[in-house]
């Protein structure tokens, strides 16, 4: 995902893709083991990625 971001020619569609997938991971209450569950699965996660989900979490009112 990182790759497809930092590329012109894909980058609006990883960009899509990625507010998709914030969206649907914070827009909703999670258990605690689901919420550890979601930390490791990001973890080791690229460092674009992490940028951009954390800017779609701010300016949608969450906090990263």
């Amino acid at each position: 995902m990182g790759r497809l971001i930092t590329q012109e020619s894909t980058s609006q569609a990883a960009s899509d893709c990625l507010d998709k997938l914030t969206a649907n991971l914070f827009h909703h209450s999670m258990t605690s083991e689901e919420a550890y569950f979601v930390a490791e699965m990001a973890r080791g996660v690229d460092g674009a990625v992490a940028g951009k989900a954390c800017d779609f979490d701010l300016q949608n009112g969450f906090r990263c």
